[in-house]
């Protein structure tokens, strides 16, 4: 199953003002989701309660000694909404 990272345009403009190691270890944490999503069909990182968006995860990577939370939604169209 091949499943496509897409980002939001707000994150996408976010994301390029951030520095190169937290880049690093969002992309690491996506490869791994996309790895786990290819293996075994199923989302690993944990769901995001409490949210009015349906299917949101929220995996977590660490980066210049703090924990950064990604949000992300799936779709039946096999991509992944970061």
């Amino acid at each position: 199953m091949n499943w496509i990272i897409q980002f939001h345009d707000e994150f996408e403009d976010e994301f390029d003002n951030l520095n190169e190691a937290l880049q690093d270890a969002i992309f690491a944490k996506i490869d791994a989701t996309r790895a786990g999503q290819a293996s075994s069909g199923t989302i690993s990182p944990d769901a995001l309660h409490g949210s009015s968006y349906a299917k949101m995860k929220e995996p977590r990577c660490r980066a210049d000694n703090h924990e950064w939370r990604i949000l992300f939604a799936f779709d039946p169209g096999h991509k992944l909404y970061y």
